[in-house]
């Protein structure tokens, strides 16, 4: 290997060096709007017998269904219904009682201050940071044969930065993290909400 040989794997070794160093330091941070908060399941109006209900579930991106969300994450939702304890079992199939709960949750990505203001969540960029912020609404829909349907519309939002301090002063998580925790925060609260008004417990 000759001397210009060795310059040019020295300058490689350093530009790759330099790339991972600029790569860890650039990792994607995510965020969880505060607005919305945890729901106390013990808080819920439960049954000392509760019933099997049919879950029907759909995950939309800019009100148009994906089908690889819905796969992955419908698994997730279900668990959350059983551990609510409001439910014997929760079943991909139609139920003896006819009692369902469509649950559809739509994330649309939103582009400035005023519009995040206008989907209701409580955090501004602040002068465009490098930010995203992803606007989830949760529509749960309670269905009982030979009683009129309850629903619910629940929003969230999840943020995303590129390594810059903590907005709001959050606490930094990953995205996997971050979806799981705004998944179950706008379960629990619609769960709440259509207890509240419903005899979903019975």
């Amino acid at each position: 290997m000759t001397m210009r040989d060795v310059k040019r794997f020295a300058a490689f070794l350093f530009t790759a060096a330099m790339g991972l160093a600029l790569c860890g330091c650039m990792q994607t941070r995510a965020y969880v709007d505060s607005t919305l908060g945890d729901t106390n399941y013990a808080d819920l109006k439960t049954s000392g017998h509760p019933q099997p209900i049919q879950l029907v579930f759909d995950f939309q991106n800019k009100a148009q269904s994906n089908t690889g969300a819905v796969r992955d994450i419908k698994p997730q939702i279900a668990l959350l219904l059983s551990q609510s304890g409001l439910f014997s079992d929760v079943s991909n199939d139609p139920v003896p009682s006819g009692r369902k709960l469509t649950i559809v949750i739509n994330r649309v990505r939103l582009g400035d201050d005023a519009e995040k203001t206008k989907f209701g969540v409580g955090l501004a960029t602040g002068g465009g940071r490098g930010m995203l912020t992803d606007g989830y609404t949760c529509t749960v829909s309670y269905i009982e044969p030979g009683r009129t349907p309850v629903t619910t519309v629940v929003k969230h939002a999840l943020y995303r930065t590129m390594d810059y301090t903590a907005p709001g002063g959050l606490p930094p998580m990953s995205r996997g993290k971050a979806a799981e925790t705004v998944y179950r925060q706008l379960i629990a609260k619609s769960l709440a909400e259509i207890d509240r008004s419903s005899d979903l417990s019975q």
